[in-house]
């Protein structure tokens, strides 16, 4: 099979609010790319790629010491924890 043609779109610049304590952050600890699989386009499959920030809370107090932006009506939270 071959590999879906892809294009890496970075967010915009702006600070995010954190999903545990809702304080807005702007300090940004990293950024990766998150790949998101969409239906095939002409029997071809098509990867969105998002360059992505991680964000450091700035709520001492928060559960959360980083979080990840997300992108309103495209990404959700992913829970990469363990289900015990």
């Amino acid at each position: 099979m071959r590999r879906p043609r892809s294009c890496c779109t970075p967010t915009p610049e702006q600070p995010r609010q954190g999903p545990h304590c809702s304080r807005t952050s702007g300090r940004v600890h990293g950024r990766y790319v998150r790949r998101l699989a969409d239906a095939a386009i002409g029997g071809k499959p098509v990867v969105v790629e998002l360059l992505v920030r991680r964000f450091r809370c700035l709520n001492g107090a928060c559960t959360a010491v980083t979080f990840v932006e997300q992108i309103e009506g495209l990404t959700t939270p992913t829970d990469l924890g363990s289900s015990g």
